[in-house]
């Protein structure tokens, strides 16, 4: 009968060790669980934040591209770029001014072989003109 009390204690506490070995590993899987759920939370995050980052970007660019052709964001004498009206503010362009002044240096000069040829056209084509560049929408060509 005490052989059989002992390894019913025995029993017991494996039954209790086991218990608290299942309650350890459910805790720590719902610890990995927390953690997974914040991780994919901040990467959606940092998705939307590359989306609207890019968008951002790609509207300077637009706005900026436009300003050269208005002259709202022009070179001085000594080729520096001045931002004036109609172009978007130092502080947006700033971030991506690396990236921006090689284009925008290519609008210009290829702005400043055209201008002669828009102020040259009657009033109406030169309405067409700047309702062209840009172009509202590029339309692709089909691929050979």
């Amino acid at each position: 009968l005490e052989a059989q009390i002992i390894a019913l204690e025995r029993v017991e506490a494996a039954k209790g060790a086991a218990e608290a070995a299942r309650d350890q590993a459910l805790e720590a899987q719902k610890g990995a669980e927390s953690r997974a759920e914040a991780a994919e939370s901040r990467m959606k995050d940092l998705e939307t934040g590359g989306v609207a980052a890019i968008n951002e970007a790609a509207s300077v660019a637009a706005q900026a591209a436009a300003a050269v052709i208005t002259g709202g964001l022009y070179q001085n004498d000594q080729g520096k770029w001045k931002v004036g009206e109609g172009s978007p503010s130092a502080e947006r362009l700033k971030p991506l001014w690396k990236h921006l002044r090689p284009a925008l240096e290519w609008v210009a000069l290829w702005w400043d072989d055209v201008r002669g040829k828009v102020t040259a056209l009657p009033e109406p084509e030169q309405q067409a003109f700047f309702k062209e560049v840009p172009p509202d929408e590029i339309e692709e060509e089909p691929a050979p």
